[in-house]
């Protein structure tokens, strides 16, 4: 089988043939790097990764090998250079990872700080580097913390799992305590821990409360009930681009936090 000219017979059913990222994985190194590589799964040492330029022309890149990607790195392999340049790395902020081509083939990584620059580099917003022209949907996502230390992850084809257990503390935590009961967008509280394309990883947790979700604000679209006055907690996904939240009786004492996200 070939998926624009591309084979793929001896993928196997560790990468998903429809994504653009054929085979690629993030892995966590420290505070302030992560690292791109070849799924250890595949039977072959390359990945895939389909780019664009700013015509729209697609093309297949193959990627080998690992390569670390670090915030305090200027320009390719590192922070993209307006973001860099204008404010350095900052903390609790969200950070794309955008794999970048030349149109010799040579494949390289850009973190671009999303909280600052939403636009691409072909309409307006951050910028490719210096001798490349094609550059990918986002590959991945990561947060760091208060201190600018990346949050700790596993890449589990394609399934982002916060490294450390569940924990009612920060940063995971978007919503805490909610009380409200009419409904509440918090929609930019949970982009801080899930990006805007992809399905959320959500542990609920109360001693004692019954809540709805909704993807609008006004449809009952998830109907929890977590009322146990010692403390119950439920895990669930959420799909919908938007998150609205209202608490229907019980005590004040929710959290929300996000376990992680698949792409």
């Amino acid at each position: 089988m070939k998926i624009n000219n591309v084979a793929v017979d001896t993928l196997s059913s560790a990468s998903d043939a429809s994504s653009p990222f054929l085979g690629l994985q993030f892995a966590y190194v420290d505070a302030t790097a992560i690292q791109a590589k070849v799924n250890p799964k595949l039977p072959e040492a390359t990945a895939r990764i389909l780019m664009f330029d700013s015509a729209g022309n697609l093309k297949w890149f193959t990627f080998t090998g690992t390569q670390n990607i670090d915030l305090d790195t200027d320009g390719v392999n590192g922070l993209e250079t307006v973001c860099k340049n204008a404010e350095g790395e900052e903390a609790n902020h969200n950070y794309h990872v955008y794999a970048v081509g030349t149109s010799a083939g040579t494949v390289g990584f850009l973190f671009v700080d999303t909280d600052d620059y939403a636009s691409g580099p072909f309409d307006g917003g951050w910028a490719l580097p210096s001798g490349y022209t094609y550059c990918s949907l986002p590959a991945w996502y990561v947060r760091n913390d208060g201190s600018s230390n990346l949050i700790n992850f596993v890449d589990l084809n394609g399934h982002c799992v916060f490294h450390t257990a569940f924990s009612l503390g920060t940063p995971r935590r978007f919503l805490s305590s909610g009380a409200t009961t009419s409904y509440q967008d918090i929609t930019s509280d949970y982009r801080t821990v899930v990006p805007p394309w992809a399905v959320g990883i959500i542990t609920a947790y109360s001693t004692g409360s019954r809540f709805y979700l909704s993807s609008d604000g006004t449809t009952d679209d998830v109907d929890i009930n977590l009322f146990d006055a010692g403390g119950t907690s439920v895990e669930f996904l959420w799909a919908f681009d938007s998150l609205h939240y209202k608490r229907s009786y019980g005590s004040a004492n929710l959290l929300l936090t996000g376990q992680g996200w698949k792409r």
